[in-house]
């Protein structure tokens, strides 16, 4: 596993094994999902591959989060924070330049069939993400006294 943790390119078959149809257990997509976060905090993916995660995943989130994957057995909470943080590095990585309309993607999970904003999974994970970006951006922003 440490050897994994130390290819820089292991984040291409862990985020196809973290995205697969049927899904994998939990532990597993856990861990490879990490293996993608790091390399993507850590600079270790171009913009190809940035772009790569991105699509693959929106594609994911759109099948399970979005409206239509309310039949689907929902991802446990570990996974959703999984992907929150995932989502979270990438907006990071593509502030200001090469995906504007994150928000707007986001958001659009959160809306069923009828165009009100009630799909329940979307919105969870629609938080969850905005509390992953405050806890890695604005929280470092903000000084505090002991």
């Amino acid at each position: 596993m440490n050897q994994l943790r130390q290819e820089p390119s292991a984040w291409q078959p862990c985020l196809s094994i973290s995205l697969q149809a049927p899904r994998q257990p939990v532990v597993i997509r856990v861990f490879c999902l990490e293996i993608v976060n790091n390399a993507v905090q850590g600079g270790l993916v171009d913009q190809n591959g940035l772009k790569t995660i991105k699509d693959q995943l929106v594609t994911y989130l759109q099948k399970y989060y979005g409206a239509a994957g309310q039949t689907d057995a929902p991802d446990p909470g570990t996974i959703v924070n999984k992907f929150a943080q995932t989502v979270t590095f990438l907006f990071s990585a593509f502030y200001g330049s090469g995906w504007e309309t994150y928000f707007d993607d986001l958001l659009a999970l959160t809306t069923t069939g009828s165009g009100t904003k009630d799909n329940y999974p979307g919105l969870v994970f629609y938080l969850t993400v905005l509390n992953s970006i405050h806890d890695e951006i604005g929280d470092q922003l903000v000084s505090r006294s002991r």
